[in-house]
């Protein structure tokens, strides 16, 4: 019950994190040309440095 009850809370931050990413590229879409490489960059950044971060839970 304890482990099913973790992988819930972890289904449920993962699909809001798959929310925030599609909410950001849907608004990286309306940028100027210009800021669209910067915001991106910033965006695939975050997401790699979480994606790193889980890695490194899981090795813990």
């Amino acid at each position: 019950p304890k482990a099913r009850k973790e992988l819930k809370k972890f289904l449920i931050l993962l699909l809001d994190t798959l929310n925030i990413k599609d909410e950001l590229i849907k608004s990286l879409k309306q940028l100027d040309d210009d800021k669209k490489e910067e915001v991106f960059a910033l965006i695939t950044k975050f997401f790699k440095s979480l994606e790193n971060d889980c890695l490194t839970y899981d090795n813990n």
